[in-house]
């Protein structure tokens, strides 16, 4: 073949492939020039604390719906999602220890839509204690009996953004909230029989107790259900010194042999009296005296004065059962 009708063949191939290749389908949804070409949108933002100033929240979890598309919050609590096919979205916001958060939003082609979470911290309660009491008085044919509720309470906002800690008994419609106690995060009730919707605190002996924690944004969260341990009817006896015995500087106590059907210490309190009067708190507290132990004597001098001790038996909950109080005297 001739020089010249090779180059005119090769001509006529290279024209024949540049016309299939021209009419080939596009199928690349980015390439503008594709037959099904979709114009994308953004979503870009950031997730902060409720309260100024506002911190950044890594690691919170933004979902776009429909579709599902998600990603986690950076170090800055930024996020961004990409590729979003354009229309109405419902964007959700979640971080444990927070409430979560919503927005709706429109998608529009070829553009970015912004947004700013700001999330609220909820209470949250880290401890609860639910005590009961037992005091005999030597004046009183029955004992009193108490109840002493103490929550540990945190907050991601602060504990200036805790509202209100309050108790919850369903069973007996009963929620009262507790007061500020002086301890840091701490909140706390005591109260006597009588303050109860029912006639004893047996009562509450396998019902469910429930904290109710309210923030000042208005958002609660209900933890629970908790429940009474124990109330303790056994009376501990003081036997020694008694009935305004006079002692010298360190006095030995001594107390009946008691036995209850489970773990306890003992632990006794003695309060100074003036002019009829007993002074809190004790003068001294002696805890954690084991249970095979009735007599215990003192190791430091006590001023002369009028006293008055009491002897308890407490389990391993903190509930008690206090002796009714015996009375002595220091001399010199």
């Amino acid at each position: 073949m001739s020089l010249c009708k090779k180059g005119l063949l090769i001509v006529a191939c290279m024209f024949i492939a540049g016309s299939c290749f021209n009419n080939a389908d596009r199928d690349n949804p980015l390439d503008p020039n594709a037959d099904n070409y979709q114009a994308f949108g953004e979503l870009q933002g950031f997730v902060y604390t409720y309260y100024a100033p506002f911190q950044p929240i890594a690691g919170a979890k933004i979902t776009l719906v429909p579709g599902f598309q998600n990603m986690s919050t950076g170090t800055s609590g930024q996020f961004r999602l990409t590729n979003i096919v354009p229309g109405d979205y419902l964007v959700t916001v979640a971080f444990e220890g927070y409430a979560p958060d919503t927005a709706s939003i429109q998608i529009a082609p070829n553009k970015i839509t912004s947004l700013q979470f700001n999330l609220d911290g909820l209470p949250h309660l880290e401890n609860l204690s639910l005590i009961s009491g037992t005091e005999h008085n030597y004046y009183l044919a029955d004992p009193n009996q108490y109840l002493n509720c103490t929550a540990a309470v945190s907050d991601p906002d602060g504990l200036a953004d805790i509202a209100s800690v309050a108790m919850v008994i369903p069973q007996f419609g009963f929620k009262d909230t507790l007061a500020v106690s002086q301890l840091i995060r701490s909140y706390q009730i005591m109260y006597q029989e009588s303050d109860l919707p029912f006639q004893n605190i047996e009562e509450l002996l396998g019902e469910e107790v429930y904290m109710e924690l309210s923030d000042k944004a208005g958002k609660s969260q209900r933890f629970g259900p908790y429940f009474l341990a124990r109330i303790i009817s056994e009376q501990p006896v003081a036997v020694a010194p008694v009935a305004n015995a006079q002692v010298i500087g360190m006095p030995a106590f001594q107390w009946q042999e008691i036995k209850p059907p489970f773990p306890f210490t003992f632990k006794i309190e003695i309060y100074l009296v003036i002019a009829s009067q007993v002074i809190f708190p004790p003068r001294k507290t002696i805890s954690n005296l084991s249970s095979e132990t009735f007599a215990y004597q003192l190791n430091e001098l006590l001023d002369a004065g009028q006293y008055l001790w009491i002897i308890s038996i407490v389990d391993k909950w903190g509930n008690w059962s206090r002796s009714t109080p015996a009375t002595f005297q220091v001399i010199k």
